[in-house]
């Protein structure tokens, strides 16, 4: 079955059906940029503008979720979740902030930061025949060191090897490295899965190559930037295992 490639994903819960619907809404807190990248620094918090795009004053929900390998708390969010609220067309800004814990760090870490709106009253000029819809916007955010130039293209760094039946790809460089699951061994042009759409720093991702891959010397990725976007196809070469 084929890997979706990447792309920052908006989710949608909390579909209510009022009645017999005839209309749709689709409403929620909107981020003004589709990444959060957060310095070690605390002097220089990075700051992001979510606006509330629905029709009802609605309170902001901030949830920082860690990832399967990594799990700590390392961002501190303001206001907190829960405790503002932003009117129909307003907008909140919200501060995140590294936590004094990982102010030291020489490397990338990746989390997602998912925006959502709790609903409040509707307009009384909302009709009884629509669907309210909240939808939350789950975007990656990256812990960036402060001493660490930011890298436009931190795939460049990843080196791909075969062992037997086995396709590592290692991670041998600071950045997180964010990129479709799905890529191609070439020239058969066989399509490949990894495990996640991100290779941390310093790990590696082992993909079991099927036989009428095994003679193949480069891949292509689908690698997405620094602002979250999908870039252009990536070609880097297979070396043998030594």
């Amino acid at each position: 079955m084929a890997i979706a490639r990447f792309a920052v994903p908006a989710l949608v819960a909390g579909l209510v059906v009022l009645g017999s619907a005839q209309t749709a809404c689709a409403d929620g807190m909107k981020p003004e940029k589709s990444i959060v990248i957060v310095s070690t620094d605390p002097k220089h918090p990075t700051v992001m503008n979510v606006t509330n795009t629905g029709g009802t004053e609605d309170m902001l929900l901030v949830d920082v979720l860690p990832i399967d390998e990594d799990t700590a708390d390392i961002v501190v969010v303001s206001p907190a979740s829960a405790t503002a609220r932003v009117k129909p067309n307003g907008t909140q800004q919200v501060t995140f902030t590294a936590i004094e814990g990982v102010q030291d760090s020489s490397q990338q870490r990746l989390r997602r930061v998912v925006f959502e709106g709790a609903k409040g009253t509707p307009k009384r000029a909302q009709k009884r025949n629509e669907v309210g819809v909240s939808v939350r916007q789950n975007l990656p955010l990256i812990i960036h060191p402060k001493g660490l130039p930011l890298e436009r293209e931190p795939w460049k760094f990843l080196k791909w090897t075969r062992s037997g039946d086995d396709l590592k790809v290692e991670n041998n460089s600071p950045y997180v490295v964010r990129l479709s699951q799905e890529f191609e061994s070439l020239p058969s042009n066989t399509v490949l899965g990894l495990s996640n759409s991100y290779v941390r720093p310093n790990t590696a991702l082992i993909v079991q190559v099927p036989a009428g891959a095994k003679n193949d010397t480069k891949v292509r990725i689908h690698p997405a930037t620094v602002y979250g976007f999908q870039t252009d196809h990536f070609e880097a070469p297979i070396t043998g295992d030594k």
